[in-house]
């Protein structure tokens, strides 16, 4: 065996033991030390390789000689290198420590390095620890496809693969330098040195170099030299970026848009081949499914532009995807919205007759929106207007077509319906309008039906009428005839009657009319009748019907106006009615001057009043009738002039001293009536106590006089009275009249300057009292009232211990026992009798009928105490007991703080019911209030079952009202005496009853008193009963 063979075998069965000193190390800490100033490494290509030495460097510098050295440490078999033995050197900075055959995997090496000018570098470590291997030999790359590499190459032969294990690294460079990197485990197995490089880009070309370590401790080797390879080409990897599809052109009415599409170039990365070929799009209709293609060259360009013209409204899907030699791209979807609307319907169809007796039906396209692909033409035979005999046929007509020819089995005379619906992309529209078609026409068989004439205006009748039935026309009726009749009547002769007519056109022969017959004459009869006209001529005319127009104002004015009786205030006048007065005269308006005054009823004499005097007055007169604008024009002015008389009395007569000179003034306003032109005024003055023969008088034709010979005559005390009268004179005559005079006294004690009499301070005092007693007397009301409101405010309440009163009281079991009457009638339970005296029980009341109800006041009234009767309504069979509280003549009583008791009476009859109510009377559901100075009236009613009647002849108590008839207001009467009365008023309603409706009854007493009733009474403060809200019973 040779050398290299006795050492291989050996490594191999050392090979066991190659982890024990990796884990020595590691437990140890101890590492390979290379951090000296000398920079000193050793490395190996194989711990195992026999012709692998280890290699060790450091850095150099000049004029420095290096003496390296190494030894065994833990050497068990080569004794003779644990001390220090030269390391061969190759080169400056280098040296090699050949393979011993000695050496196992537990033996550490120390190399030590003695530079000539500092101390000795030394670094120690275990061979396996610095074991490098060298770059792998024969690296080739090769395309699988378009997006993988296969890799491949060998590894050096130092690296003893029969013996160790590496840890490869391929590392992959794209133009782009995206690096990746991928690890392969190379053992001795030869596959293992190879590498498949995926998810590649395609058409790419990579460069890739290789570096191995050991599986578990060791070092990376170099890298390789790199070796490039191209990834094969494939279809494009993505679709080019579109933009949003824009609409450059739309026309409803064609129903055709045309739309831009753009988009960006591909990237030359993105094209995965050598060139891009172009791109390609479809598009294709999203309600019909069809597909419009076109490809578009690459031209080097950053965008691209296609316009996609006469595409249709509805909505589109466009694909664009990018192509090369190898394919096409995954698409880019846009999607171009539907604008499609469904179209309108068809515009005026016509059905005409043809000479082969078939019909031809022609039509216009909708008026807005188009693209209409097909026509749908029904039709059918008409049994009404609107529903057809048998079913509807139908057929399709192409989109482009607007006339069709008709064939089937038509019948002479009969009409035909037609309606014809559009259909677009987007649906399909309404229907057409009808139009109706006869193969054969004839004249109507009968006339218009339902005729119908009334007032419009003053010069128009609105004629109404229905066509003849279906069956009837024979024939589309276009126009209708209204003829209408008038017999004039000249100077009350009746002429000749005149006929006149009119054509009236219409477009559905179907549908009601309605025509206004204008140009006639107002308030005049006329007399219409109606025909219908075909194609074939005119047919029967209806009966006669008529109407009379309404009435307008008179065309022309009264006539002969005349005037008579001219006084001072007032004229006589008359005058003929209008010739044509076109309705009835109503009144008439008479102008005069810038006033008007109407006349009653349609007389033609009439007495114009309130003239003035003296004035000149152009008349003129207008007849009016029942017209909404119903005056006719004036007649021409008649001229009178009013006498001149008695002038009125002057207005507003005031006189004062003048503030600074003392003179007396005078003023007033002329009279409302002058009666005259020329006007003067006297004025006259005296004292007031002095006779009228020493009156003093001037004249003055102002309205305002000013002197200081009234303010002589005046002294302290002293009162002027001053008198003013207009007068009027006649020009003609001379004839003078005085009017009524005004007078106004003056005060002398109100001269300026002038101190205060003894009279006005006498009247200041007198006013300073009267001031002082009404807020005393108003103190004093204040005061009463509060104290009466006092006992009011009090509150009921229920006895615990210590109760005033009586010492029986009502109990019941539900409600607790009661010691005062409540608000309000009360149903009591199961009575008993209550005793607080000790010893006794209570016991159950069972015998009601010797019982009564007392009151007893538990406040000191300021008007006095007083017992009064009280009610209860008692029912022996269900133990019940119903009481109501009485009214009291004491002025004063406040319910909520009375006590009441059971008390035994020897007679029912003390308690008998008062002869002022008798009748019928049974729900007594309010309760008027009266004035409330009367303080004591209560009036409580029960609620009772109407079928229960009392006998004719009984009474009602005056507290417990118990008649059978609905009375639901009762009116109370204000009385202090003790003997009250009720006056029951019959229920009108919400609304209440008006005074009006309160009359006396036979019932009522002589003492009784209608009092109104009032809707809302307002109740006193703290009062704790309601009329209007109590609990009303049965029992």
């Amino acid at each position: 065996m040779t050398r290299r063979e006795r050492s291989k075998v050996k490594a191999m069965q050392e090979h066991t033991y190659v982890y024990i000193p990796i884990i020595l190390c590691i437990l140890t800490g101890i590492q390979t030390t290379n951090a000296s100033a000398l920079g000193l490494t050793c490395t190996v290509c194989s711990a195992t390789h026999l012709d692998s030495n280890i290699t060790c460097t450091w850095n150099t510098q000049p004029n420095v000689s290096y003496s390296p050295f190494f030894k065994l440490q833990f050497g068990t078999s080569c004794t003779s290198h644990t001390s220090w033995q030269v390391c061969s050197s190759s080169s400056d900075g280098s040296c090699e420590i050949p393979f011993l055959d000695c050496e196992s995997t537990f033996d550490r090496f120390q190399v030590k390095v003695e530079p000539s000018n500092s101390g000795p570098q030394t670094i120690s470590f275990y061979k396996s620890d610095i074991a490098k291997p060298l770059p792998p030999e024969d690296l080739t790359v090769q395309a699988d496809s378009s997006k993988q590499l296969t890799v491949r190459w060998r590894m050096h032969e130092c690296t003893d693969l029969g013996i160790n294990t590496y840890k490869c690294q391929v590392k992959y460079t794209s133009p782009q330098n995206i690096t990746g990197t991928s690890n392969a485990t190379v053992d001795f197995i030869p596959e293992s040195s190879s590498k498949k490089l995926k998810r590649l880009s395609p058409y790419t070309r990579y460069r890739v170099r290789v570096r191995c370590k050991p599986l578990l401790v060791g070092l990376w080797g170099d890298f390789t030299n790199t070796v490039e390879a191209r990834t094969h080409a494939s279809a494009p990897s993505r679709g080019p970026v579109v933009q949003t599809p824009e609409d450059v052109w739309l026309d409803y009415r064609k129903g055709l848009r045309n739309v831009t599409l753009e988009w960006e170039a591909l990237s030359t990365v993105d094209y995965n081949s050598r060139v891009l070929l172009g791109y390609h799009i479809r598009v294709q209709d999203v309600r019909t499914a069809e597909v419009m293609e076109l490809a578009v060259n690459d031209t080097g360009s950053q965008t691209y532009t296609r316009t996609l013209g006469h595409l249709k409204l509805s909505g589109y899907r466009v694909n664009i995807t990018a192509y090369n030699e190898e394919g096409h791209s995954p698409p880019t979807s846009r999607i171009i919205p539907d604008r499609a609307t469904r179209p309108d319907p068809p515009r005026d169809p016509v059905a005409l007759a043809t000479s082969d007796n078939n019909l031809q039906l022609s039509w216009q396209p909708p008026a807005e929106v188009g693209g209409i692909e097909i026509y749908i033409v029904l039709w059918c035979e008409l049994e009404t207007d609107a529903s057809c005999l048998g079913q509807e046929k139908s057929m399709s007509v192409n989109g482009s077509e607007l006339s069709v020819n008709v064939t089937d089995s038509w019948r002479p005379l009969t009409r035909y319906r037609f309606v014809v619906k559009a259909e677009n992309s987007a649906g399909q529209s309404g229907a057409s309008t009808a139009a109706i078609g006869y193969v054969q026409q004839g004249v109507p068989s009968s006339p218009p039906q339902n005729v119908t004439v009334q007032a419009e205006t003053s010069t128009s009748l609105l004629v109404s009428w229905k066509p003849p039935p279906l069956q009837d026309r024979r024939g589309v009726i276009t126009t209708y005839r209204v003829y209408y009749y008038v017999t004039p009547t000249i100077s009350g002769q009746q002429m000749a009657t005149v006929e006149q007519n009119v054509t009236v056109r219409i477009p559905d022969d179907s549908q009601p009319v309605q025509f206004s017959l204008s140009e006639l004459k107002p308030f005049t009869y006329y007399t219409v009748r109606l025909s219908a006209v075909t194609s074939q001529g005119e047919g029967d005319k209806t009966l006669p019907t008529g109407a009379r127009t309404r009435e307008a104002a008179p065309s022309g004015p009264p006539s002969d106006v005349r005037i008579y009786d001219v006084n001072v205030n007032n004229v006589t006048m008359s005058w003929t009615p209008p010739s044509q007065p076109n309705g009835i005269i109503r009144y008439y308006i008479i102008k005069y001057g810038d006033n008007t005054t109407a006349t009653e009823g349609n007389h033609t004499a009439f007495i114009l009043e309130g003239l003035e005097g003296g004035t000149n007055y152009a008349i003129r007169v207008q007849g009016c009738t029942a017209a909404e604008t119903p005056c006719g024009p004036f007649s021409s002015a008649q001229n009178v002039e009013t006498k001149v008389g008695v002038p009125g009395v002057v207005q507003n007569l005031l006189a004062e001293f003048e503030p600074t000179s003392g003179d007396v003034s005078i003023s007033w306003t002329p009279p409302a009536l002058k009666n005259g032109r020329d006007i003067t005024y006297v004025i006259s003055y005296r004292q007031k106590d002095v006779s009228r023969s020493d009156n003093t008088a001037v004249t003055t034709s102002t309205t305002h006089w000013t002197s200081n010979k009234p303010a002589s005559t005046c002294s302290d005390g002293l009162e002027l009275l001053f008198t003013v009268h207009a007068r009027t004179r006649d020009p003609e005559t001379g004839q003078v009249f005085d009017g009524p005079s005004s007078t106004v006294y003056l005060s002398c004690d109100d001269r300026p300057g002038t101190a205060p009499s003894s009279g006005d301070m006498h009247r200041a005092r007198l006013t300073l009292e009267a001031k002082v007693g009404i807020i005393l007397a108003v103190l004093i009301a204040c005061l009463g009232g509060i104290a009466a409101l006092v006992p009011q405010c009090r509150k009921m309440y229920k006895k615990t211990n210590n109760v005033p009163g009586p010492a029986d009281f009502i109990s019941d079991p539900n409600q607790g026992t009661y010691y005062t009457i409540p608000d309000g009638p009360q149903t009591l339970n199961n009575l008993q009798i209550i005793s607080e005296q000790s010893g006794k029980t209570p016991e159950v009341l069972d015998d009601f009928s010797k019982l009564r109800v007392e009151r007893q006041w538990s406040h000191d009234s300021a008007f006095g105490s007083d017992y009064g009767n009280n009610n209860v309504d008692l029912d022996l069979a269900e133990k019940k007991a119903h009481y109501s509280v009485g009214g009291s003549s004491s002025g004063y009583s406040d319910v909520s703080d009375e006590n009441a008791a059971l008390q035994p009476d020897a007679s029912k009859e003390k308690n008998s019911l008062s002869n002022n109510q008798e009748g019928d009377v049974a729900d007594y559901s309010k309760l008027a209030d009266v004035d409330s100075n009367f303080k004591d009236l209560k009036v409580n009613y029960v609620k009772q079952d109407l079928k229960t009647v009392s006998p004719k002849g009984s009474k009602s108590s005056l507290d417990n009202l118990e008649t059978i008839t609905d009375y639901s207001k009762v009116a109370g009467k204000k009385d202090h005496r003790k003997d009250l009365d009720v006056n029951y008023v019959r229920n009108t309603g919400t609304s209440g009853n008006k005074p009006k409706d309160v009359h006396r009854t036979e019932e009522s007493s002589r003492k009784h008193a209608d009092i109104p009733y009032r809707e809302n009474p307002v109740p006193a403060k703290c009062k704790t009963v309601d009329p209007d809200s109590v609990v009303y019973v049965t029992v």
